[in-house]
């Protein structure tokens, strides 16, 4: 979806290219990229996922996704902010609602 495009140094990041691969990970119970923003105002990608089991070590599943994105992504499209949330916002129709995770832009 085009309002979904994050854009960064020009190049277009397409989400769901980054959630697809992300998706194939046995332990990812859903992933949505979204468009974040650095300290410094600068545009990035946000990976948010939810895990099938939230007893794991937070901080060693986000090395783990940083590690697969590196691996399995173009470097442009490498997210730079993980988050792990319980449950990912939804809408109405029941998807996932990327507005509410997208960050606000910031005031630089």
């Amino acid at each position: 979806r085009i309002k979904r495009i994050i854009i960064i140094s020009g190049y277009n990041i397409y989400p769901a290219t980054i959630e697809e691969k992300v998706d194939t990970l046995d332990y990812i119970n859903e992933v949505c990229a979204v468009q974040g923003y650095s300290k410094d105002g600068k545009p990035l990608v946000k990976l948010v996922v939810s895990i099938k089991d939230q007893s794991a070590d937070h901080e060693k599943v986000k090395a783990d996704l940083k590690e697969f994105c590196k691996a399995n992504l173009e470097s442009i499209a490498v997210p730079r902010k993980y988050e792990i949330m319980e449950l990912l916002p939804r809408t109405k129709m029941d998807k996932i609602d990327f507005m509410k995770l997208t960050d606000p832009i910031p005031d630089v």
